[in-house]
C-alpha cells in the first residue's frame, strides 16, 4: 500500500508542476488538472487517514 500511495503523490507532484510551469494554459485543462488533484487529495484523505494529504 505505501507504494500505491507514493505513486499517488507523484502524480499530484506532477500536476502541480504542470500547474506552476505552464502560464498560459487552456482554461478547459486547467480545470481538469485542477479537478483530477483535488480528487487524488481527497481519495488520499478517505483512505489514508493516518497521512495528511495536501493540496
Amino acid at each position: 500500500m505505501p507504494a500505491n500511495i507514493a505513486a499517488w503523490q507523484r502524480e499530484i507532484d506532477r500536476i502541480e508542476r504542470r500547474l506552476k510551469t505552464r502560464r498560459i494554459m487552456p482554461p478547459l485543462l486547467r480545470h481538469r488538472l485542477i479537478e483530477r488533484r483535488d480528487e487524488i487529495v481527497d481519495f488520499l484523505a478517505r483512505n489514508t487517514p493516518h497521512l495528511e494529504a495536501t493540496a
